[in-house]
């Protein structure tokens, strides 16, 4: 068989590559910092293997103690015959600080965007995607190793694009400019960037134009994004082309619009599975909150979410489609409008692939690792200290399974002030009462979910259960309902349930 695959904290497969090289081996990684990486490269330099690697300079690096010795690094490598390239395009603009290595803006983590977001290996015989970069970091990461001659060949053409589009040289005015990706902005953006280059001798392209940006095409293959199809498209077509499931690993989940997209595949295809492994809220080093936020409107669209640890791989999979991109779910990676004509993003790479057996396998591959978490996990901090406040006020005390039930409450509907919130708990406090009982057990509060629910319209016992299925059991539903029928607050007119008003706004 001529593909390996693994999703896996080892990079052995990626070690094979390069071991394996004899004639040639080229690399793009986003970061390089790895001295046993190294050491292999100058061995299989000795070897007399031809190699060259494109990366970002050292101020990538987010440490900068570790600046002047990845400098050390790369000068070494390129005097034992392994030429480094350094990509000096800078993608966006974060914001500006005096600090940095070169002068004029402070790399790593956040402060300087370098353009080329993507890892490919590639030797005589074999080419292996990967999110892994040439550091010493332990992260979760996806490899896909295919000895193909075609797909080989493939990979090869897919880094000379690469290799064009940030050191082919173009020239404008009187200057010669590295880097083709000149070629796909507008001329105000031109103007300005030869400017910048004059000026300080950077190279940074604010955004293209999407006019000169191609159509994404959902098509088997190698794709260089945006100059080969926006990211964001081929992601909004693969979602178009799900019809039972779609299927998400990734490391971070940021950013509203793909939110909108996967709320609007659900209104179309209500019997659709979406499913999303990411890393929690609080390892994104952006906005936490913001991070939290799109989590819970996904949870309330039913969407299953599992949190993960240290992932760095990401690929997506559906009914008929493998893919596996460089890039997240963010606005920089993905791309946006960064006006009317005008795109935003970095360099990425996607590959498509619609075998059934591989799709099959990264599907049984995802579910290996899927354990949804808890919809009430992202709210149930705030739910607790309510619970408490209010049970106090009344004498008396709450479980922590009525305090799940009403934080899967919150998460399931998105509900946005405390007054919703405040009232549900109300409610179960009451009815706590009418028992005579001095805790708010768990059937307490399901039966003040019923009743909230029951409150906005009637609705038979299927469609209670249905609306209760991501917080607690059906048994757990029909009790509530026989309790409710039985203080009078619901009654029952053939199959449908519905609110005894007067009863109620007596509690």
């Amino acid at each position: 068989m001529s593909i390996k695959y693994e999703l896996s904290e080892d990079s052995h497969l990626l070690e094979e590559v390069i071991r394996n090289s004899e004639q040639f081996l080229r690399i793009i990684t986003f970061r390089f910092f790895s001295e046993d990486f190294a050491r292999t490269l100058i061995e299989r330099a000795n070897n007399q293997v031809d190699i060259e690697v494109i990366t970002t300079p050292a101020d990538n690096i987010a440490k900068e103690e570790l600046r002047p010795k990845i400098e050390e690094m790369y000068a070494t490598l390129n005097s034992k015959g392994v030429k480094i390239l350094q990509c000096p395009w800078e993608a966006g603009l974060p914001r500006l600080t005096p600090t940095s290595v070169s002068g004029t803006q402070t790399g790593g983590m956040g402060e300087k965007w370098y353009s080329v977001h993507l890892q490919l290996i590639v030797n005589e015989k074999q080419a292996l995607i990967t999110s892994k970069n040439l550091t010493s970091d332990k992260n979760l990461d996806i490899y896909f190793l295919d000895s193909d001659p075609d797909f080989v060949k493939l990979a090869l053409e897919k880094i000379e694009k690469v290799k064009e589009i940030c050191f082919g040289q173009v020239k404008v005015d009187d200057i010669a400019i590295e880097g083709k990706a000149v070629e796909f902005v507008d001329e105000k953006t031109l103007r300005e960037t030869v400017d910048l280059y004059k000026q300080t001798g950077r190279l940074k392209i604010e955004h293209y134009h999407v006019k000169k940006l191609p159509d994404a095409i959902l098509s088997k293959g190698i794709y260089v994004c945006p100059f080969e199809g926006k990211l964001r498209d081929f992601l909004y077509k693969f979602i178009d082309s799900s019809k039972s499931f779609l299927y998400f690993f990734l490391e971070t989940f940021f950013d509203e619009f793909v939110v909108h997209k996967l709320q609007e595949k659900i209104r179309a295809n209500r019997e659709i599975d979406i499913r999303i492994i990411t890393r929690s809220p609080e390892e994104i080093k952006q906005n936490r909150q913001k991070a939290r936020n799109y989590i819970s409107e996904v949870l309330s669209s039913n969407i299953k979410v599992c949190y993960l640890p240290n992932i760095q791989a990401k690929f997506w999979v559906n009914d008929s489609w493998l893919a596996i991109p460089s890039g997240d779910f963010n606005k920089i990676n993905l791309g946006n409008k960064d006006g009317k004509d005008l795109w935003k993003e970095d360099t990425q790479l996607i590959f498509l692939d619609d075998n059934k057996g591989q799709v099959d396998e990264f599907k049984n591959l995802f579910l290996r690792y899927f354990r949804p978490i808890d919809i009430g996990s992202i709210c149930i901090k705030d739910v607790a200290s309510l619970f408490t406040k209010l049970t106090k006020r009344h004498g008396m005390q709450s479980s922590s399974e009525a305090k799940n039930y009403i934080a899967r409450l919150k998460s399931s509907l998105i509900i946005k002030t405390e007054q919703d919130v405040e009232y549900v708990i109300n409610l179960a406090i009451a009815l706590a009462s009418k028992y005579g009982k001095r805790k708010v057990e768990g059937t307490f509060a399901v039966m003040a979910i019923v009743l909230y629910h029951l409150q906005r319209s009637e609705q038979k016992s299927e469609d209670i259960v249905e609306k209760l299925e991501e917080i607690t059991e059906k048994c757990n539903v029909d009790e509530a309902i026989a309790r409710l029928l039985y203080l009078g607050f619901v009654v029952k007119s053939g199959d449908v349930y519905r609110v005894n008003v007067e009863k109620l706004v007596k509690v």
